[in-house]
């Protein structure tokens, strides 16, 4: 009997391994109706952890530790409730699995996290730094030590942090893409490209277009190209518009290169930008390269200006035309964190020398997963004095054209905002404090749009924001209040 509880030990350590939570939760279901064995029963709860049942998780912990209080079930009950949102309780049973067992790195690494997630980012560099201590050879821990780091926007030792979890074997391609963010920010270029490049394994969506294409990824840098080679797009509208500034410098280099184009809405765009493209990928193609991989082959050192194909001449008033794009797509992963309520817009409308456009397409409401709530941006605003655009701007051409009908944008971070940079609209953009790595941490300029004037959220609520960028346009433009009366 001995023999087969070890058998069923071993192979569900094999199983936990292999993250197959499933089958392991079944294999300590049967042998606990043989063995009454703690390890077991861990094991059990380990099981639905991975398989998120975290009540039932929570619950078999629990019983852990009223029978025998080790460690180890103080540490995963303490996971258990991480998942669950009761930091406080998860916080006390992280500091009990410490107490009972002093040098244990992993539990240490456990309390970090929790005091990440709420936001006690040096809280939580105290105990990975005695995790590190404990352990200094686990990579996982630099990158958890190098992501606090960048929380707190040290991002020099963020840096180094990175660096250390990658002098490690095996390297995790991931951490290579993190340091590309962290050197992004701090556009360290052109060193940083080349740790970009790891993203072909590590981003499902890239990979995916890789293995569409059947095609190998051009990963060698050269000075010149005979190869046929398909440039794709990887990411969203406002991504591959940023980045076609590249495409002409590339293609010098690459004569046989094309742009694969299998959308309308930017195709009219390309073909006035003398862009050669095509709408499927052709015979004979030799190599596969994404659009945002071209700064690396190109070495770019300093990001150059967009190409300025058309002009913005708005028509001139007695009033104060602005466009306000308050959100953006709802199927975008960060919409959470970047789009804005209409109604925080209160004193532009209150301000009787503006007119306000509108240029937000979709004004349904959203879902977001991570909260799981309703979200209407346009609530409570429904009779705003506002010139509503978004029926014209079915396509880039399009949309160059309605904002021809504005003097100012105010925008968050949307594919608008790209088109409005390419034609020099005096921008107004509207970032969360947790930016795309495209514009930096800090300053109010960007070099990749050299009309925009960046509105940054600091400490304050994002609300406030918004009135910011209100107030730093009626100093720009000498706006007066004309009354004091706020949108409810």
């Amino acid at each position: 009997m001995d023999d087969l509880l070890q058998k069923t030990k071993d192979k569900l350590v094999d199983l936990v391994r292999n993250g197959s939570f499933e089958f392991g939760k079944e294999l300590a279901t049967q042998g606990l109706k043989v063995f009454d064995d703690l390890i077991l029963k861990q094991y059990l709860g380990i099981c639905c952890l991975g398989m998120q049942q975290y009540e039932e998780a929570k619950t078999i912990f629990e019983n852990n530790v009223a029978s025998d209080g080790l460690a180890e079930d103080y540490n995963n009950l303490s996971i258990c409730l991480r998942f669950l949102k009761q930091y406080d309780l998860a916080h006390e049973n992280g500091l009990k699995s410490i107490e009972l067992q002093k040098n244990n790195p992993s539990f240490f690494a456990n309390l970090a996290t929790t005091l990440a997630i709420q936001k006690d980012y040096h809280g939580a560099l105290d105990y990975i730094t005695k995790a590190l201590t404990l352990s200094p050879s686990t990579s996982s821990f630099w990158y958890d030590k190098a992501n606090l780091h960048l929380a707190i926007r040290d991002l020099s030792n963020a840096e180094e942090c990175y660096r250390a979890s990658l002098r490690l074997k095996p390297i995790n391609e991931k951490y290579c893409v993190d340091l590309f963010y962290c050197m992004a920010f701090q556009y360290k270029f052109p060193e940083a490209w080349k740790f970009y490049e790891f993203r072909y394994n590590t981003m499902p969506h890239v990979a995916n277009i890789i293995n569409r294409s059947r095609l190998p990824v051009l990963l060698e840098k050269k000075d010149f190209y005979e190869e046929k080679i398909v440039i794709s797009f990887e990411q969203g509208y406002g991504d591959n518009m940023m980045f076609l500034r590249f495409l002409k410098y590339f293609q010098k280099i690459a004569p046989n290169s094309y742009l694969l184009i299998q959308d309308s809405n930017l195709g009219s765009y390309v073909e006035k930008l003398g862009i050669c493209y095509k709408k499927n990928i052709e015979k004979n193609t030799d190599k596969i390269v994404c659009l945002m991989s071209l700064p690396y082959h190109l070495n770019v050192a300093e990001i150059p200006p967009p190409e300025y194909l058309f002009e913005h001449r708005p028509q001139i008033s007695d009033k104060i035309k602005i466009g306000i794009c308050w959100a953006g797509s709802a199927l975008h992963p960060m919409d959470y964190q970047r789009s804005t309520y209409l109604k925080w817009y209160w004193q532009f409308f209150d301000n009787e020398n503006c007119e306000i456009y509108g240029l937000v397409k979709d004004r349904r409401p959203r879902m977001h997963k991570e909260n799981q709530n309703i979200v209407d941006f346009f609530e409570d605003c429904v009779d705003l004095p506002i010139i509503d655009l978004s029926t014209k701007m079915d396509t880039v051409l399009d949309t160059i054209n309605a904002l021809q009908s504005i003097d100012i944008l105010v925008t968050v971070d949307t594919f608008l905002a790209h088109i409005a940079g390419t034609i020099k609209v005096p921008t107004y953009l509207i970032l969360s404090n947790l930016p795309d790595w495209r514009w930096g941490l800090y300053g109010d300029s960007t070099p990749w749009y050299p009309s925009f004037k960046i509105i940054r959220q600091q400490d304050e609520a994002f609300d406030q924001t918004v009135q910011n960028a209100y107030e730093k346009i009626r100093s720009d433009y000498s706006l007066l209040i004309s009354k004091d009366k706020k949108i409810n």
